[in-house]
């Protein structure tokens, strides 16, 4: 983790105020629900998980739920490599996807502009998008937080 620059071995009291946080937050009652509205969403669906390199480890933790514990194929990139590349893969209308976007309101202003463009592609091309605006204090709290909403989606 000293090396993801998420916290330094030698910052004690930042690691202490981490673990403090997992435990108060972990099991909030509004991450279940919310995991549980996207769990019905993705029902029948194939999911496609997009968000920026920020939260791509949890976007993966993401996939690799839904494959394990639903039992379904999922895709995950992130933004802005899916608008070069993935995207292409919408142009004939899939119905049977259901796209979550995760969101952290520290994307740099080039990416949240290539999310509300993808997102508003997608749409036109007939995919379901839903979007998760992700909460925390830290990239740390962060990437937790949009696990564990994860954890309940699958």
């Amino acid at each position: 983790m000293t090396r993801s620059g998420l916290y330094q071995v030698d910052n004690i009291p930042k690691f202490n105020e981490i673990m403090d946080y997992l435990d108060k937050n972990l099991k909030k009652k509004e991450h279940e629900e919310l995991g549980q509205i996207f769990a019905n969403k993705l029902h029948g669906r194939i999911p496609l998980i997009l968000s920026s390199s920020r939260l791509s480890a949890a976007a993966y933790k993401w996939k690799i739920n839904l494959n394990e514990n639903a039992d379904t194929p999922a895709q995950v990139n992130t933004i802005p490599e899916f608008c070069h590349n993935g995207i292409n893969g919408f142009t004939n209308a899939n119905a049977a996807t259901y796209c979550i976007i995760l969101r952290d309101d520290e994307e740099e202003r080039h990416v949240q502009k290539a999310m509300d463009a993808t997102k508003q592609v997608l749409k036109e091309q007939g995919v379901l998008v839903g979007e998760i605006n992700i909460r925390g204090k830290s990239r740390f709290q962060k990437l937790f937080t949009a696990i564990t909403i994860g954890d309940w989606a699958s």
